[in-house]
């Protein structure tokens, strides 16, 4: 396995033990779209592409990231906490 697996894996074992907190999950995911973002470059450049198709996946990137802050700050005003316990009772 390359390591851009070890990468992936390592980003679901996070997800997977620091479930607790909206913020770890984001963190996590962040983490993810990083990772993502380096093997477009490699992968753009091998293919010989460019960074066009990099520069368009780190905008939705940033606005990604920006939208999931966002929601986190306001759910964090409304129960004063990041538990995601508080999601289930939301029904």
């Amino acid at each position: 396995m390359g390591y851009w697996m070890y990468c992936f894996f390592f980003v679901l074992l996070s997800c997977m033990i620091y479930r607790k907190h909206l913020l770890s999950i984001f963190i996590c995911l962040e983490f993810l779209s990083v990772m993502l973002s380096w093997a477009f470059i490699i992968f753009f450049n091998f293919m010989g592409y460019g960074v066009f198709f990099v520069m368009f996946f780190f905008v939705f990137s940033v606005c990604e990231a920006c939208f999931g802050l966002g929601l986190l700050v306001n759910y964090v005003r409304l129960f004063g906490y990041d538990s995601c316990f508080v999601l289930d009772s939301l029904d």
